[in-house]
């Protein structure tokens, strides 16, 4: 997939497994970060300029394995079942602990 690094499209890509080129949006702080996230974590590549060198790049890398997202809904309805509302850290680690980058 190549786009530009807005949220919703990226996250998509990750749980089809789909490779990620991005172009962040130019001004766009949100679009900055987004891609900086995906470059840290290893999950695609960024792109200042529209560039065939990076295109081709892209094309030669392998496909990622698909990330599978956690229950949120069930996690955090276990949560405040369990009346435990303060460890906010514990849910964090809960939810995704099974998640690998």
């Amino acid at each position: 997939m190549i786009s530009n690094a807005g949220f919703e499209l990226l996250s998509e890509a990750l749980c089809l497994g789909k490779k990620i080129l991005v172009k962040p949006l130019a001004g766009q702080l949100e679009q900055a970060s987004n891609a900086f996230v995906i470059s840290e974590l290893k999950l695609g590549m960024i792109m200042k300029k529209l560039k065939a060198d990076a295109v081709e790049q892209f094309l030669a890398a392998p496909p990622p394995v698909p990330m599978r997202y956690p229950d949120v809904a069930r996690i955090v309805a276990e949560w405040i079942e369990s009346g435990n509302w303060e460890d906010v850290e514990g849910l964090a680690r809960s939810a995704w602990k099974d998640i690998k980058f």
